[in-house]
């Protein structure tokens, strides 16, 4: 995969986006917060004016019903509504418009106006209007209710009431009506909402201050990205990680599994997104390269613990043995604008890779086994065509009986024929050659025998890989140990259907037996974190054998004596030992079986 570099005006365009995102994320905020301002400001302004407006109502009512309860206005009204209506300059001397001017003048009121029962006015700030009707209606008054106004008069708009008068007998003679003027009112408003007014300006200051305050945070929270960017981030992610065959795993600073593909999942079955990546069931090499690399980061302390074994391994990518898998696990830190986003983990499933490896391997050990025996058979065959040039034919007949009587026409390796498979005859004489061309030896004990044919294709699968490993790691022991005759003993025995092996070397045995089945541990130091799969044997094979409800352990170790004095070699290394069930065939399945 190949990434292109963003050109220098592309990059500017971006960095201008990621401004004007914030701009307009922090003008969005902004508009809402004054919106909710102005609209908590109206309706606190709207509050506050109905209830001064219902405060002044109140006031005007408890006057009107004053004044229409005074003995001299209630006594000249009716006297008024009994007889003829008085010319208007009698209402002007009259004892109503005298009382009428005295309660406005001391109560502050914009009029104080009497009527009688037909609505003509008795009283009046302006006296020009005396003698005329009204000009708001009359008649709830008349009619013997009580009213609240907030109506509009020849002397402009008011909050007032409107009482009846009523005489002695109960019998209404005229009307109150009280006002007091709509200015003062928008004076008293003006007042008291001040201080509200102020809150809220103060909490639309606070708002905007906030708000920018939020969208910057949130601009750094999201890296700096344009709302496009993560879209397309979003569909490259899923691109990336569904559509590649390597497994891709995201871990936050705090360690937990936040992004996996399938194939991830598939390979490590023990990983949960959302789970700590220390969880029980994640190998414990993933485990520890998480550690390293949060280590060689810089990192505060890791809360994942390394194991009892750390070797001189790259802490950025290493092998890791998973069930029956082998994996490679690389781990980098993801940063972006120094800011730490964790590790992506990459893993790669090189199990194929191993296996083919190994039967390249065994294919050139059987091709340098053969390369060998033709030379050796060539010189063979230069003996007996010279044995017969010379006449010497009985002398070439007995040569030729003794070679096929040994069987060293056919096999590399002593004893080979108590291995009744053909394909497991044919892996141990390709080691064989491969031991001899390692100036080592390769000897079968007198023990061994197998009657039995493997399993094709699993069984032989897994018993070439059990036996190759083990074998694999006692010549390089047995050669590291610098002994005059390396050699590496092999026994294989069937009972009741099982196969046991036992690999027996010339070596130094295992100093740290503990650590034997500990990933990337090898038993010859100079090969520990040597590339080339050096420490992930003996954890596989046990696997592999445990998979199968058998098992891998150490028989001996150094400077324990192995007992085979029928053999020219000092048996002092160590003896690993393995039992595979299932890898055979059962009696009636045999080709020979009747």
């Amino acid at each position: 995969m190949s990434f292109r570099r963003l050109p220098a005006a592309r990059g500017a365009r971006t960095a201008r986006r990621g401004r004007g995102f914030q701009r307009r994320l922090a003008g969005v905020m902004v508009g809402l917060v004054l919106i909710v301002a102005a609209l908590i400001g109206a309706s606190h302004a709207w509050r506050l004016n109905a209830r001064i407006m219902e405060s002044t109502q109140d006031k005007a009512l408890t006057l009107a019903r004053a004044v229409a309860a005074e003995p001299e206005i209630i006594s000249e009204a009716a006297r008024i509504s009994s007889g003829p209506p008085p010319s208007p300059a009698d209402l002007r001397t009259g004892p109503i418009q005298r009382a009428a001017a005295d309660i406005t003048r001391r109560t502050g009121a914009l009029f104080v106006v009497v009527t009688d029962e037909s609505g003509i006015r008795l009283s009046h700030p302006d006296p020009a209007r005396l003698g005329e009707r009204v000009s708001t209606d009359p008649s709830g008054a008349l009619a013997g209710r009580d009213e609240v106004t907030g109506d509009t008069g020849t002397l402009g708009p008011s909050a007032g009431a409107k009482v009846p008068v009523r005489d002695g007998s109960g019998r209404i003679v005229g009307i109150v009506s009280v006002g007091f003027e709509s200015g003062e009112l928008a004076e008293q408003w003006l007042r008291d909402a001040r201080w509200g007014i102020l809150a809220t300006l103060a909490a639309a200051l606070l708002g905007v201050g906030a708000s920018i305050v939020v969208s910057r945070s949130l601009h750094r929270e999201i890296l700096g990205l344009e709302p496009e960017e993560i879209a397309g981030l979003v569909t490259e992610q899923e691109a990336v990680l569904h559509g590649v065959d390597e497994g891709v795993l995201g871990v936050d600073p705090d360690f937990t599994v936040r992004v996996a593909n399938r194939a991830a999942l598939a390979m490590l079955p023990g990983v949960t997104v959302g789970a700590p990546a220390d969880a029980e069931h994640v190998p414990d090499e993933l485990v520890e390269l998480l550690h390293h690399a949060a280590a060689s980061a810089g990192s505060a302390a890791s809360p994942l613990e390394t194991g009892p074994h750390t070797g001189p391994r790259d802490a950025g990518t290493r092998t890791v043995v998973a069930g029956e898998r082998i994996l490679v696990c690389t781990v980098r830190p993801v940063r972006r604008r120094d800011a730490d986003l964790g590790y992506a983990v990459v893993v790669r499933d090189r199990t194929q890779v191993q296996e083919m490896s190994r039967e390249l391997a065994d294919a050139r050990a059987l091709t340098a086994a053969l390369r060998i025996q033709r030379h050796e058979f060539s010189n063979q065959l230069h003996t007996i065509a010279g044995l017969v040039d010379a006449g010497a034919l009985e002398e070439a007949s007995e040569y030729v009986l003794a070679l096929t009587e040994t069987r060293r026409l056919g096999s590399g390796m002593a004893g080979l024929e108590c291995i009744e498979d053909e394909s497991l005859r044919s892996f141990l004489a390709a080691k064989a050659a491969q031991a001899h061309e390692r100036s080592a030896s390769l000897v079968l004990g007198d023990s061994s025998g197998l009657t039995s044919r493997l399993r094709v294709p699993q069984g032989l699968q897994d018993t070439t890989t059990v036996l190759g490993n083990l074998v694999d790691n006692a010549l390089a022991a047995a050669i590291a140990a610098q002994t005059p005759s390396p050699a590496v003993l092999v026994d294989i025995v069937e009972h009741d259907g099982v196969l046991h092996l036992a690999v027996t070397d010339t070596g130094a045995g295992i100093a740290e037996p503990e650590l034997a089945f500990t990933q990337g541990y090898s038993r010859v130091p100079s090969l520990r974190g040597e590339a080339g799969g050096h420490g992930i044997g003996l954890p596989l094979v046990r696997r592999i054998a445990r998979a199968r409800g058998g098992d891998v352990w150490i028989g001996a170790r150094a400077g324990t004596e192995i007992a085979a004095p029928e053999l020219p070699h000092h048996w002092t290394g160590a003896t690993v030992c393995a039992r595979l069930p299932g890898v055979l065939l059962p009696p009636r399945e045999q080709p020979d079986h009747p």
